[in-house]
């Protein structure tokens, strides 16, 4: 499985991709919404998951990438995650580190694998439960 990380924060991005990685993905990481987009668009990469910062610098946040790759790329399951406390719907998020991104990655991996004809929507719910 390949990952695609967004994230502004060197560090974090850091973090998580060497994690990432010692954990059996592939990860491919950007600093910013545009840079994903460009990575996305561009061949031959294929991505199997999105994890994205929910605020990241630039003309597109990460809830733009996320509205982009399930409107281009239906098949790619969405992570977002963010650091702060004041994005209620990411109350499960807090605060953005190693091991809710790693139970989610569990769970995408599980249920690709299992069940690769799942739509994203499914998949989706699933996750937020």
């Amino acid at each position: 499985m390949c990952v695609l990380l967004v994230g502004d924060e060197s560090l974090i991005r850091e973090i998580m991709t060497e994690y990432l990685q010692d954990a059996g993905y592939e990860v491919v990481d950007v600093e910013n919404g545009q840079r994903a987009i460009e990575k996305l668009r561009a061949p031959p990469k294929s991505f199997s998951v999105l994890v994205t910062d929910f605020h990241i610098p630039g003309n597109l946040d990460g809830s733009d990438v996320a509205r982009y790759v399930r409107e281009a790329f239906p098949g790619i399951p969405v992570i977002i995650a963010s650091g702060r406390p004041d994005i209620p719907i990411l109350r499960h998020w807090r605060p953005f580190s190693e091991e809710p991104v790693s139970m989610r990655m569990q769970f995408i991996r599980s249920r690709t694998e299992l069940f690769p004809q799942h739509i994203p929507g499914q998949l989706m719910q699933g996750m937020q439960s």
